[in-house]
């Protein structure tokens, strides 16, 4: 992690750590050195490993599975936390011989009382994003694009909001364009710029995504 961020991990010793996205996990010390070692000639950053003790519990809130038998790799002997894992910052200490800074962390949930307040707050940012959204970008970024486009799809069922729809359209013209579709790819591209001309003034910088992936488009036909 990048030195700055590792300062503010030692400032908050004792105090909770949030994920925001998946997390992954190996039981295998090695591979997890492996990984911590790749910036180790970069003296921006800092390698860290990070110990965690998590308990199966029926107070316990996040899911968490071990995954070792579907992985392409299972000497990592993998686990995978779910999204929203909250983690107690415990001790922390450096071996010399091969300069990682270790972390103790222990997965917490809500009925720990310094946790639960976070939690709510986490959870009233979720109730607040239309999650179908959140879920079509995962998978664009996994390249899913069949996924994403299901996703898209049902959310434009439901979304009302002019900025967000506007942004699914256009993503929808992405995917479309990714398959080679560029008839279906252009519509998308059209609805979501006829969106933003009702609602922003004609030279506004938010609208160059939608122009631009139309150029991409004109461009390669």
């Amino acid at each position: 992690m990048t030195n700055s961020d590792f300062e503010e991990l030692k400032q908050n010793q004792g105090g909770l750590l949030f994920f925001s996205n998946f997390l992954s996990f190996s039981e295998n010390l090695s591979v997890a050195k492996t990984f911590a070692n790749n910036n180790s000639n970069d003296p921006t950053r800092t390698g860290v490993i990070f110990a965690l003790q998590a308990n199966h519990s029926p107070t316990n809130n996040v899911a968490f599975a071990n995954i070792h038998q579907y992985s392409c790799f299972e000497n990592e002997k993998e686990w995978l936390f779910s999204i929203g894992s909250i983690f107690h910052i415990g001790w922390r200490m450096k071996f010399n011989n091969d300069g990682i800074w270790y972390v103790k962390l222990n997965l917490t949930n809500e009925r720990n009382p310094q946790s639960l307040s976070l939690a709510r707050h986490i959870s009233s940012f979720i109730k607040s994003q239309n999650l179908l959204i959140e879920l079509g970008k995962l998978m664009w970024e996994m390249g899913e694009y069949e996924q994403t486009e299901k996703f898209y799809r049902k959310a434009l069922e439901t979304e009302d909001n002019w900025r967000c729809r506007s942004g699914i359209l256009n993503r929808l013209g992405m995917i479309y364009w990714k398959k080679n579709e560029i008839e279906q790819a252009l519509r998308f591209y059209q609805q979501a710029l006829t969106i933003d001309r009702q609602h922003l003034p004609e030279n506004d910088p938010s609208m160059s995504s939608i122009y631009n992936n139309l150029g991409l488009l004109y461009l390669n036909q």
